[in-house]
């Protein structure tokens, strides 16, 4: 089968899945969102992290999310038993649903719309592990905090959308936002890491950046294995003259960047402690889905 979609936990062919026009989510990006993958067919992978962030994002937007995560997972592995797919792509929306009036301030008796989105997960090329992929350094600055939080993981995504058209533009698989005070920050859909002196650094959360699942993951696997990282303040030139760069994120997990503005990223790519990371990951993911099967 491939795809599905359900709307307020009701399943509907992709021809016949509708919201209303007036629905906030298409008016405003009124909504908030998360992405979770499965690992052998129907493990819907760290569901409760994001579950715990989709209410985080909505509480910061003053939006009651109308489930529990025990209606979530039961609907979402049904749901990927009926499309069959070896690994699937889950995405999960709440708008705060349709006015029947043109407002930004929204009406006093709205119902969130939730919609979910199953599909199959498109592979990723491998040349991009083997080998590393370019990223591009843009204008477009990250939003800041005090207007629209990146840490709110909202609908409202045209920022990133115009980053990502502008790296496109130069033939960069992703671009690399700076904040207003030029410090790095993150990538469209993903956060960034960065090796120089044997020392992993990422970003902090100050900077202005969604805090990925992943990136938590993988701190974790850090700490179990004494991989010593930090998280700064990332200067442009820092970030230019690192030994090491790679994203990380939902889907692709840890993929290493071979060039940043064309210009190419330390010695070899994937680096030692990249190569090392994205074993130790795997490993890591491999360790808890044997323990949820159990």
């Amino acid at each position: 089968m491939g795809r599905l979609i359900s709307i307020d936990f009701k399943a509907v062919t992709p021809e016949t899945a509708t919201i209303s026009v007036m629905d906030r989510s298409f008016l405003y990006g009124d909504s908030v969102y998360e992405v979770v993958r499965t690992y052998r067919g129907t493990v819907p992978f760290l569901l409760d992290q994001h579950y715990q962030r989709l209410l985080r994002s909505a509480e910061r937007i003053r939006l009651k999310i109308p489930f529990s995560l025990e209606k979530l997972e039961k609907h979402i592995v049904e749901s990927l038993k009926q499309v069959k797919n070896d690994d699937s792509y889950v995405r999960i929306v709440v708008s705060r649903g349709a006015d029947n009036r043109f407002d930004l301030a929204p009406g006093p008796h709205l119902q969130p719309t939730t919609v979910i989105l199953i599909d199959r997960i498109h592979q990723i090329p491998k040349s991009y592990f083997e080998e590393g992929v370019a990223v591009a350094l843009v204008s477009v600055r990250r939003n800041l905090r005090t207007a629209l939080d990146p840490n709110i993981k909202s609908g409202n995504y045209m920022n990133n959308v115009l980053a990502l058209m502008e790296a496109r533009e130069q033939n960069a698989l992703d671009a690399v936002m700076l904040n207003a005070q030029g410090f790095v920050t993150e990538a469209t859909t993903s956060n960034v890491f960065a090796v120089w002196g044997g020392k992993v650094r990422t970003p902090r959360a100050e900077a202005g950046i969604l805090e990925g699942i992943s990136r938590a993951l993988l701190k974790e696997v850090m700490t179990k294995n004494r991989i010593p990282f930090e998280e700064i303040d990332i200067s442009q030139d820092q970030f230019c003259s690192a030994e090491e760069i790679f994203l990380t994120g939902t889907v692709k997990e840890l993929m290493p960047v071979a060039q940043v503005d064309r210009e190419k990223v330390g010695k070899e790519c994937p680096g030692p402690i990249t190569r090392k990371l994205m074993q130790l990951y795997r490993d890591e993911i491999n360790r808890r889905i044997e323990a949820a099967s159990r």
